[in-house]
């Protein structure tokens, strides 16, 4: 409707037009004017108006006038276009933006000129002939750019040290022939670098030198020479910017010393740190700048009274003054260790130096052993965080005469270190000790060295150590702990760091972006460079290869440094409408499970949107929609155009996961739609997931109209629900214990399975099974399946038992009820099991399979299996058949606390002392809860947490035979 009501108004404009003609004609005739002759001798008038390189030209030939008693002029108008003379003309657009209709009489239109590069001078030379073709009109127009000369083309300030000031001058020349006024002087970002000084007077005349000071001040370093801060000073007249680029790099020294560990030395021998202890490095002490500033080293602060260790005359003369450039190291030789007693022994060596660090200080160590049975060191190395690998330590005996061994101890509990003791040669036992005999000539052919093999599967990143202690015949004299020695090993997990970049606004179809943006690529590990194994570049839905475009080559079977990350430059030339991806593969070493073989691949998009001059589609992203729930939305078409109107011809998807979208285009096909300047209208969409195992859907749409074309796209990211079920961790459990025991009594600890539905709350679950996997010499089922807490009022649980192979047992657990489990945490069932007389200090149950039908193809299932340790309290182990006694110690509040109190219970079997206390996560005590004599029974506690910092606490219980510790997690 809209479109026939402008028809019906240019009729209307045109027959009034007529009438007024016909008025006139008839007046000609009233006043005898009917014999006159009508010429046009006139050319047309042409005015022009121009601002910053842009002209606007208005062209009329519309007047009527007696020139004689015979003659009246009338101007005929104009049917021809106007006309450029290119080769007159020099930087210089086409004539565009016209008013002029084409085939039609012109009698008064306008159209523009525009100067393609505003730096450089520009002329234009143009005519107009009216439809006579004998009046032309020349006319033409002339740009003077203003030209300013910045000096130099680059400010460089090149290397300063941090938190210090260095200052360039930068000049302003004018280089025309008339006054020039600065509209503005500026800096780009103006945070690193600022403006000193500058000139007070704007207006430069010609040929006159204005001089600008700039500052640079650094505050970090840059640890490679091809990344700088960087800035730019913007010098603005009325209607062009001039740029200076800058750039610097901050500069500082660093320091990392090397620790010493001199390791197990015999009192009275002195050894010197070298190759001996340091193969990796080299000899001696290893002192290193990292840094990007020249490290000098001043001098070093006295070691302790009385240490055994000691500096050379050569080593202190060095250490006194010397330089280190960066990047480099030097090793200084002659550090000493000289015991006179047994024991473990520390101290430190600081250095003074002009770095700010990260390390200035050695940490020095040493086990002293008097001549007898000495337990050697063992570093693994790296292993990656979730791997295993194993290392030897080997005991020897130095002294003259036999020691009696019968095994080894880790000095605490640790589930990161683990004693293989079936592997242990020769194999021991406190009822088959070995003798270890002096490793002298007399004794070839004896037992000289026993080998003790280490398993380290670390949890976390950095370097971890435990003491191992050989437990010694009470009659060889050696008390428990004097002679030990430690395994060590170094925790790494690679871990990637990657952010793409999204060009800001929107970018007109084949004219590039005026920023570059930077991908990031970082090693987020504090432990390890990330290695790069491949970068490729994949285009997202109808993007064309080309249209974005990187400034350096994309790395490959490259390691990126833990302090250099990876900028990769970008630029954005886009060639059609709509939004433009796309993304990067990066396939690195930072895997998250156990197997190191595996690469891990991170995906990172660069996004740029583009428009055309009328049809835009506003681009939606979703992330986080619920895999199983229909989503909808709405889509924007707008007309960004502020002239031109647009019939909005179809609405079409075109590419992508056509199956999951239904878009309702019937306003637009039922209707005939016209989208004025600037309004827009809305399309609803559907979304609905068809593939189970897809979680990025995407369409592209087109909307077709009488003025250009434009793509849009919908894009959505599912998630599926997390579901987790846990089998327990049981520990100190006597062989003979009922796990989960109906009345009368319980004789042991809960078999509780656990499961945790709080993260679905969209779907009910009525029903489970569950297959559970244990060892049958360890574990008997007792035939019967307890409701738990989140299945009270559950009436059925079924059960049957398979057996795998000769060793291992398969229990079902079908499971029914009325009461829906969404939402909810807590206990599934409790399975009864009787503990029985096996051979194992430990024995694995595995959670084969979780299936709970409703919700399979929403949930991702996150299944852990459990263990049961056992406790064999009594010398006899053989005649313990049933024990109705056990330990606990558990926490009653929610973890992690919030804040302030946290509520413990422990239960004490036999009346013994009893002592539990609080440590933090550097194994210092914090709190000791209790340091008496207990009574059999359970006891509760409050433990007051309000002064104590955010971070990871233990509370451990000893009493009697038993020992455990709990982590509570406290955060403010």
């Amino acid at each position: 409707m809209k479109k026939f009501y402008k028809i019906e108004s240019s009729r209307k404009s045109r027959f009034l037009l007529l009438i007024a003609t016909a008025i006139l004609f008839f007046s000609f005739i009233k006043n005898g004017y009917s014999k006159i002759d009508t010429v046009d001798i006139k050319p047309p008038v042409i005015v022009s108006g121009s601002h910053c390189g842009e002209f606007a030209i208005q062209v009329t030939d519309d007047r009527s006038l007696m020139i004689n008693q015979d003659t009246f002029q009338r101007d005929v108008g104009i049917i021809q276009p106007p006309v450029l003379l290119a080769g007159r003309s020099e930087n210089i657009s086409e004539i565009h933006s016209s008013t002029f209709e084409p085939g039609q009489v012109n009698y008064d239109f306008s159209f523009m000129l525009s100067v393609l590069n505003k730096y450089v001078d520009a002329k234009a030379v143009f005519f107009v002939v009216d439809s006579t073709n004998r009046n032309f009109a020349f006319d033409s127009v002339v740009y003077r750019a203003e030209r300013i000369q910045l000096t130099p083309n680059l400010l460089s300030f090149g290397n300063v040290f941090i938190n210090t000031e260095s200052r360039l001058n930068a000049q302003i020349e004018n280089m025309t022939s008339r006054d020039i006024e600065i509209v503005s002087i500026r800096l780009a970002k103006g945070i690193l670098f600022s403006i000193v000084e500058m000139p007070k007077d704007l207006i430069i005349s010609p040929d006159s030198i204005h001089r600008i000071i700039i500052s640079f001040n650094p505050l970090t370093d840059k640890y490679s020479e091809d990344v700088f801060d960087v800035d730019t000073l913007l010098i603005e007249t009325e209607c062009l910017t001039y740029r200076l680029p800058m750039n610097g790099i901050g500069v500082k020294p660093a320091i990392i010393v090397e620790d010493i560990d001199f390791r197990a030395v015999e009192v009275g021998k002195i050894v010197v740190y070298n190759e001996s202890f340091n193969p990796v490095y080299g000899k001696g002490l290893n002192i290193s700048n990292p840094g990007s500033g020249k490290l000098i080293i001043s001098g070093f602060y006295p070691l302790s009274d009385f240490s055994p260790f000691g500096i050379s005359q050569q080593a202190a003369m060095q250490l006194n003054n010397f330089e280190i450039n960066p990047q480099m190291e030097r090793f200084i030789n002659g550090i000493t260790f000289q015991p006179t007693t047994h024991g473990e022994f520390f101290d430190t060596l600081t250095f003074k130096n002009n770095a700010s660090g990260p390390d200035s200080v050695c940490h020095i160590r040493g086990i002293a052993y008097l001549p007898g049975p000495y337990l050697s060191d063992v570093h693994i190395g790296r292993v990656r965080v979730g791997d295993r690998k194993k290392g030897y330590l080997y005991l020897r005996n130095s002294g003259e005469n036999p020691v009696s061994v019968s095994g080894f101890e880790l000095s605490q509990l640790s589930n990161e270190f683990r004693i293989i003791d079936s592997e242990i040669k020769p194999r021991l036992s406190s009822q088959s000790p070995a003798l270890l005999y002096p490793d002298r000539p007399e004794y070839l052919g004896y037992l000289q060295e026993i080998q003790i093999p280490v398993e380290f599967s670390p949890n976390t990143e950095f370097l971890k150590e435990i003491k191992v202690i050989p437990i010694f015949d009470i009659a060889s004299g050696i008390e428990k702990g004097r002679i030990f020695n430690y395994v060590r090993g170094f925790g790494f997990k690679p871990l990637i760091e990657a952010s793409g970049y999204q060009f800001p606004g929107k970018t007109l179809v084949s004219i590039k972006h005026p920023s570059t943006g930077n991908v990031s690529i970082a090693s987020k590990s504090w432990s390890a460079d990330l290695f790069i194994k491949s970068i490729d570049v994949m285009p997202v839905g109808f993007t064309l290869p080309d249209e974005f475009t990187f400034g350096k080559a994309l790395p490959r079977d490259t390691s990126i440094n833990i302090l250099n990350p990876l900028e990769i430059p970008v630029s954005f030339l886009p060639r059609e409408a709509g939004e433009r991806q796309v993304a990067l593969r990066i396939i690195s070493d930072s895997y998250y499970g156990v197997d190191g073989s595996k690469w891990d691949t991170t995906f990172i998009y660069v996004t740029g949107t583009s428009y055309n001059k009328v049809i835009s589609i506003e681009n939606i992203s979703i992330d986080s929609a619920f895999h199983c729930r229909i989503t909808e939305g709405l889509i924007k078409i707008k007309n960004i155009s502020d002239t031109t109107e647009a019939f909005i011809i179809e609405v079409k998807p075109v590419a992508g996961d056509l199956g999951a979208f239904t878009i309702d285009t019937d306003s637009i096909d039922n209707n005939f739609v016209i989208l004025d300047p600037l309004d827009s209208i809305y399309l609803r969409f559907r979304f609905e997931t068809y593939d189970e195992d897809k979680d990025i859907f995407e369409l592209f749409l087109r909307v077709f109209s009488d003025v250009d074309t434009s793509t849009g796209i919908i894009r959505i990211n599912t998630v599926k629900r997390n579901l987790i079920v846990q089998l327990p961790e049981i520990e100190n459990t006597v062989p003979g214990a009922i796990l989960e025991y109906n009345p009368p009594k319980s004789f042991g600890p809960e078999f509780e399975i656990i499961g945790d539905f709080t993260d679905l709350n969209e779907i009910d679950i009525y029903s489970f099974e569950l297959e559970i996997e244990y060892d049958k010499k360890d574990l008997f089922f007792g035939g019967k399946v307890l409701p738990g807490d989140i299945t009270s009022g559950w009436i059925s649980f079924d059960t049957y038992e398979t057996e795998v192979d000769g060793d291992r047992i398969r229990l079902n657990i079908t499971a029914r009820g009325s009461t829906s489990l969404k939402g909810l945490k807590g206990v599934l069932c409790k399975p009864v099991f009787i503990v029985l007389l096996g051979d194992s200090s430990s024995s694995d149950i595995e959670l084969k399979t979780a299936i709970f039908p409703s919700a399979e193809r929403c949930i991702n299932k996150k299944l852990f299996s459990g263990k049961v340790r056992m406790s064999y309290c009594g010398e006899e182990v053989r005649k313990i058949v049933l024990s109705n006694r056990f330990y606990d110690l558990k926490s009653k509040t929610a973890n992690p606390v919030l804040g302030g109190f946290a509520e413990i219970s422990y239960t004490v079997a036999l009346p013994a002392q009893t002592y539990i206390e609080v440590f933090n996560s550097f194994g210092e005590s914090i709190n000791l809860i209790s340091d008496g004599f207990k009574e059999s029974g359970t006891y509760t506690q409050i433990i007051d947490f309000k002064e104590l910092n955010t971070g990871l606490y233990f509370v451990k219980m000893v009493s009697g035979p038993f020992a455990k510790s709990i982590k509570i997690m406290v955060v403010k």
